[in-house]
């Protein structure tokens, strides 16, 4: 078994995405994942990075708004090009989860990709960040 890596953050929030998406680095700090092999969706990694994620972006930035809670997330599914459990073609983790905060419930839809070849690195975008829900998450 791979020893686990801790993971940090080590980036800032950047651009706006539909109503105010984001994207940070995770790497080695608290939580852990293990070098090598993607954490599935419903991680306390998954979960602390996508939080530091939206509460940095501009959308939180020139609103105030913070994150109370995140739900259960659930891998993203787009046939032929993401698999059920979230996994893409080329090994990313596409998720979604709802999101509780300051200013009501939104959706994050969300991917984790390696961000250096000995992939200890994991970089974590928001691609939507909305408050009308494609369908529910059980």
């Amino acid at each position: 078994m791979k020893p686990a890596v801790k993971a940090a953050i080590i980036g800032g929030g950047i651009g706006a995405i539909l109503i105010g998406g984001g994207s940070l680095f995770g790497s080695l700090a608290e939580p852990t994942f293990v070098p090598g092999e993607m954490p599935v969706c419903e991680t306390d990694f998954a979960r602390n990075l996508l939080q530091s994620v939206v509460e940095q972006s501009p959308l939180a930035k020139q609103t105030g708004m913070t994150v109370s809670s995140i739900g259960r997330i659930a891998p993203y599914e787009l046939p032929g090009y993401i698999a059920a459990n979230g996994e893409g073609l080329n090994g990313n983790r596409n998720c979604r989860a709802m999101v509780f905060t300051s200013a009501g419930k939104l959706e994050a839809v969300f991917t984790m990709e390696w961000a250096s070849e000995a992939k200890d690195q994991i970089w974590l975008q928001v691609s939507s960040l909305r408050n009308n829900p494609m369908s529910p998450l059980n």
